[in-house]
C-alpha cells in the first residue's frame, strides 16, 4: 500500500492544495493512468505546469533498517521562524520512516556556537516519542560550527554507547542555510565520518549556502546525496525525496490524465527509471 499526496496547483496565483489518500499501485487501481518515459524532473513539472493538471505523489513506504542522525542548523542566520520550519521538515521526514525497535532509530543535534545533543539513537523506540522530541527542540543562535556537528555525529551519535548498531547503515542528514565557520575543517571532519562508514545527506536552504562545501560534505554521488531548497517556504517539498532515499524506496510522481492532457507521466526515485505501464 502506498501513501499518496495529490497536489493541485493554481498556477495563476501560485496556490497549492494537498489531498492525501492510500492506493495500491501494484493492483493497478489507476486504470486511467498510462505511464511513459520521462527523462528529467524538469520535463515532468513543465508538462504539469502547461496542462495545469493534478500531480499525484506516491511514497511506497519505508522497509529499511537504519540509524539516522539529524544535524540541525541553529545559527544566527536561521532565526526562530525558519528553525521551526526545519523541525517541521524533519518531522515530516520522520513520519515517513519506519521508526521502531528493530527498524529505524533516530537521533538529533543542533549546532551553532558548539553542538547541543537533543537525543540519542537509544533514547526513543516509538515514532510518536521521536516526533514529540523533535517538536521540543529549542533554538539557540550563534555561529555555524558545522565541523563540530559532524565530528559529534561521527564520534558520539553513532557510537555503540549511544545506541548505534553495527549491522545497519549509519545515515546523517545535515540541514543548513549557510557556509560553515571553518570550511576546511568541515570537509576534513566529513571525510573522516565517511571513512568511518557514515552516509551523509546534505540539505541546503536558500541562496546563502556554499554549494561546493555541501557537495564535498555529502556522500557520492552528489545528485543523490545533496539536495537544495530555494527557501524555507519550499523546504518541505524535499521531504518525500529525502525519506525515499533514506529508505531506498520509490517516490512515484504521476500526472493525472485529463481532457487537456492525453498522456500521464511517472518518474521514480532513487533509480530515476520509469515504472511499469498502466492501462
Amino acid at each position: 500500500m502506498a501513501i499518496c499526496k495529490e497536489i493541485i496547483s493554481d498556477f495563476n496565483d501560485g496556490k497549492t492544495f494537498y489531498r492525501y489518500y492510500e492506493t495500491s499501485l501494484k493492483k493497478k487501481t489507476h486504470r486511467n493512468i498510462r505511464v511513459l518515459k520521462v527523462p528529467t524532473i524538469i520535463s515532468l513539472t513543465e508538462e504539469h505546469r502547461l496542462a495545469s493538471t493534478p500531480l499525484l505523489v506516491c511514497f511506497s513506504g519505508c522497509h529499511t533498517r537504519a540509524d539516522v542522525t539529524f544535524m540541525i542548523d541553529s545559527s544566527d542566520s536561521v532565526g526562530q521562524i525558519n528553525f521551526n520550519r526545519q523541525l517541521d521538515f524533519l518531522k515530516d521526514v520522520t513520519n515517513k520512516l519506519n521508526v521502531g525497535q528493530d527498524q529505524v532509530h533516530v537521533s538529533a543535534l543542533t549546532f551553532s556556537s558548539g553542538v547541543h545533543n537533543k537525543f540519542y539513537l537509544n533514547d526513543y523506540a516509538r515514532k510518536s516519542d521521536v516526533l514529540h522530541a523533535l517538536s521540543g527542540i529549542q533554538y539557540f543562535p550563534g555561529n555555524t560550527d558545522t565541523a563540530d556537528a559532524i565530528k559529534f555525529m561521527s564520534q558520539q551519535s553513532f557510537s555503540p554507547a549511544h545506541g548505534a548498531r553495527g549491522d545497519v547503515p549509519h545515515i546523517a542528514v545535515l540541514l543548513t542555510d549557510g557556509p560553515s565557520t571553518t570550511k576546511a575543517i568541515t570537509k576534513l571532519q566529513a571525510q573522516t565520518a565517511k571513512d568511518n562508514s557514515a552516509v551523509i545527506y546534505t540539505v541546503g536552504v536558500g541562496s546563502g549556502v556554499d554549494v561546493d562545501e555541501l557537495t564535498s560534505v555529502s556522500s557520492n554521488p552528489d545528485l543523490r546525496y545533496s539536495m537544495f531548497a530555494d527557501n524555507y517556504d519550499t523546504l518541505n517539498s524535499l521531504s518525500d525525496m529525502l525519506a525515499t532515499k533514506i529508505c531506498n524506496g520509490e517516490l512515484v510522481l504521476f500526472l493525472i490524465k485529463t481532457k487537456l492532457l492525453k498522456k500521464a507521466f511517472v518518474l521514480s526515485y532513487p533509480s530515476l527509471l520509469p515504472l511499469s505501464l498502466y492501462t
